[in-house]
């Protein structure tokens, strides 16, 4: 499977969850999708989530901060000396993107699992 209709799958339906639901239901989201679509490689599942949380979080991250005239970004930013104002919006993408990227490759996994298709289809030489 192409790796985009993963892609949009995950960051538009995570956004439309968020509107509702506390942020950990995009790692259940994630392994949903990650179940009911298929990919040869499971490493792919991974990544397509991880941009996917990355991405949209990032920008709903540099949206709310826009809206609020920077001021939470101007607070919290002394309390981490070394981190400039783009990593207040990196690393929580990073640990979202990281976690929705376990639950992404947990549902495919799973489904691989379920089905009894071996986990990897490469074979690797020793």
């Amino acid at each position: 499977m192409k790796t985009a209709p993963h892609f949009l799958l995950i960051a538009v339906g995570t956004y439309i969850l968020l509107l509702y639901f506390p942020w950990q239901t995009m790692v259940v989201w994630a392994g949903i999708i990650g179940f009911i679509f298929p990919f040869v490689r499971s490493h792919n599942s991974y990544l397509s989530a991880f941009s996917a949380i990355l991405t949209s979080w990032i920008f709903l991250a540099v949206v709310a901060d826009s809206l609020n005239t920077n001021i939470f970004s101007a607070k919290i930013q002394p309390y981490l000396l070394h981190y400039t104002k783009p990593a207040l919006f990196v690393l929580p993408g990073m640990l979202g993107g990281l976690l929705a990227g376990f639950g992404s490759l947990t549902g495919c996994l799973l489904r691989k699992l379920v089905s009894g298709e071996p986990a990897n289809t490469e074979q690797t030489v020793a």
